[in-house]
């Protein structure tokens, strides 16, 4: 079940508060963006990694530590040296070192005067104070890199530093770079003082391509400091011409970056790899990616024609299933391709997708989905809506997703960037980042219980759960009957036995034994006959009926022919039906009634002879 929440800001002012469990904050911390790339959750608050920047073209790196309630302690920013329109650069995860510092490496776009990218690696205190700040430039004697934004940092076992990224050789020149045509995925080994311990490239092309063909998407740490890498090999050209191909290796390292061995991993012919992949406990893993195969006429490169998928692989990265991450979204949805983060938890994957609903043809509404996976099955659990610029632009949202944790309370922080194109195209600041806390069920705020009553007869009682931010349900019927549901079940039916007031409790379950109860009381009344006859002529079954089923009657002993008249509850017909055999079972045609309650009729020369209530439920 898909529960929609919409998020509305005032941009640095404390937001809406939804609930003790989650909040929901957009950051505007200079006049032209904020990207947060990485938090960190210790010592009862959040710490975070940003780039921020200002019209006048300069871009900052910022390092801050938030409350629980995301509103910022403290912030210190940092000026880089580069230009305003290259602007994109990558941060890496943050980490806690053995010397209780963070640790975060991100790209620098300017060197010397020329705008071709290195990478930093930062070491901060948690006030802030810089322990070192390392630059590393040209990583090779004969040409120089430019590094690209999908990038990993990793704390090693022995406190050394693994840093994973994708790069573009280029040669210099007196007139600046050149770009040879080449690119693979840089690893770099350094110790705790930032040193380069070794460097390797991995699926370096021989051949120049135009874009690239390999991209590193993600790396996952041993307890041996032994790694696999997660490249991309995705080459599709606008010519679509025999070399076009998109595929994913997984390559085991040993500690010191050696290649062990390499698996293959194509679903489809093209399966565009994104970042995200996740090993789990028993040696199995889980990846995402695009898949293009399904939609149109493949390959393709159009954004609109590739939909996400997750995945979960054997230890040899064969699939043991897939799931599309778009088959419960409504028809006519324009999805956006990014999936980015995997986060594990007791039998569970948490991944979040972004979307793009268009509402017009000139507006578009664009709004995350976070989604529980069953990591044994693959069946999707729940999903939760999240939106942050309710009316956006034709044009595509830009969002991006750089970073989904857990948090000490059992929930989830999710991270990243939102676009607001209406507010580029008027010259106003822009680019916003966002920081989403939920709880266990991905909800903002506590459970909140509600209930309604669609029907009642003299035996039967259908109920309406209409609570919010609940993941189960217990309803006690004052009859010393009970039940527990998950949050998919919309409609309860209960039977009474006798005549009576029963007080019924619903209590709804949230995180943490945190539930919210809503008790009322209701009445059966004492049954009056509503038919003619001894009433064992007409029985119907299943009674209630769930919705989209036929229905059965049993005609017992008659001596002519008979009809069987549907009726809603304002009397009117709905069908007829004769029935001219006695001690018959007759299967009816209900299936294209809604959840209502109906009456069957069994008649004889327009005398009702026997009338049975029908209750139908979704």
């Amino acid at each position: 079940m898909t529960k929609q929440i919409y998020l509305f800001f005032l941009l640095l002012l404390p937001s809406f508060s939804w609930g003790q469990n989650g909040f929901e904050k957009v950051y505007l911390f200079e006049d032209s963006l904020a990207r947060i790339g990485n938090l960190y959750e210790t010592d009862s608050c959040f710490y975070y990694v940003a780039s921020v920047g200002r019209n006048t073209g300069r871009l900052y790196h910022r390092f801050g530590k938030l409350d629980l309630s995301g509103n910022e302690i403290i912030g210190y920013n940092y000026e880089i040296d580069t230009f305003f329109q290259y602007s994109g650069f990558a941060l890496s995860e943050i980490q806690l070192n053995a010397n209780g510092n963070f640790v975060f490496a991100y790209t620098n776009q300017h060197l010397n005067g020329i705008n071709y990218l290195a990478f930093r690696l930062l070491e901060q205190s948690p006030n802030g104070t810089i322990v070192f700040d390392s630059l590393y430039t040209d990583l090779w004697v004969s040409d120089s890199l430019i590094l690209f934004d999908d990038s990993k940092l990793s704390i090693c076992n022995d406190n050394t530093y693994l840093y994973a990224t994708t790069y573009w050789d280029y040669n210099t020149d007196s007139n600046g770079p050149v770009f040879d045509g080449k690119a693979g995925t840089l690893v770099v080994k350094l110790n705790q003082a930032g040193q380069i311990l070794w460097k390797k490239k991995f699926h370096h092309t021989s051949t120049a391509f135009s874009p690239p063909a390999f991209y590193f998407r993600d790396l996952e740490l041993h307890s041996d400091n032994s790694f696999t890498l997660y490249i991309n090999h995705n080459r599709i050209t606008a010519q679509f011409d025999a070399d076009d191909i998109a595929l994913n290796y997984f390559i085991n390292c040993d500690a010191n970056g050696n290649e062990i061995d390499r698996d293959v991993f194509q679903d489809t012919p093209y399966c565009y790899g994104t970042p995200g992949y996740q090993e789990l406990p028993d040696g199995t893993s889980i990846f995402g990616y695009l898949d293009s195969y399904t939609f149109g006429n493949p390959p393709n490169n159009d954004e609109t024609n590739v939909r996400p998928v997750i995945a979960k692989l054997n230890q040899n990265h064969q699939l043991i299933w897939k799931t599309p991450l778009y088959a419960d979204y409504f028809t006519g949805a324009d999805e956006l391709i990014m999936i980015n983060d995997f986060v594990y938890q007791n039998n569970a994957v948490y991944t979040a997708v972004l979307y793009n609903e268009m509402i017009n043809p000139t507006k578009a509404v664009a709004f995350l989905r976070f989604h529980k996976v069953n990591s044994i099955t693959g069946s999707i659990e729940w999903s939760r809506d999240y939106g942050y610029f309710p009316i956006d632009s034709v044009l595509d949202p830009g969002y991006s997703i750089k970073d989904i944790d857990t948090t000490a309370d059992g929930g989830f922080l999710l991270a990243g960037v939102c676009f607001k194109w209406d507010d580029f195209q008027g010259n106003k600041p822009y680019q916003y980042g966002y920081l989403l806390k939920t709880n266990c069920l991905g909800f903002l705020g506590p459970p909140q219980a509600a209930v309604g009553i669609l029907s009642s007869t003299t035996d039967s009682v259908v109920f309406i759960n209409q609570s919010v931010q609940a993941g189960s349900y217990t309803w006690q019927f004052g009859d010393g009957q009970s039940t527990t549901t998950t949050e998919e079940v919309d409609t309860m039916v209960h039977h009474y036995v006798q005549a009576g007031t029963y007080t019924i409790t619903l209590i709804a379950h949230g995180c943490n034994n945190e539930n919210d109860t809503i008790t009322f009381q209701h009445t059966i009344a004492d049954p009056t006959p509503i038919y003619h006859g001894d009433g064992t002529l007409l029985t119907v079954f299943p009674n209630p009926l769930v919705a989209g089923n036929p229905l059965s009657a049993y005609i017992g002993a008659i001596d002519s022919p008979h009809d069987l008249v549907l009726v809603d509850e304002l009397g009117k017909v709905l069908f007829k039906q004769s029935v001219v055999s006695g001690n018959t079972n007759y299967l009816l045609p209900t299936n294209q009634l809604a959840a209502a309650q109906y009456r069957l009729q069994l008649m004889q020369s327009n005398k009702m002879i026997e009338s049975e209530a029908v209750i139908v439920v979704e």
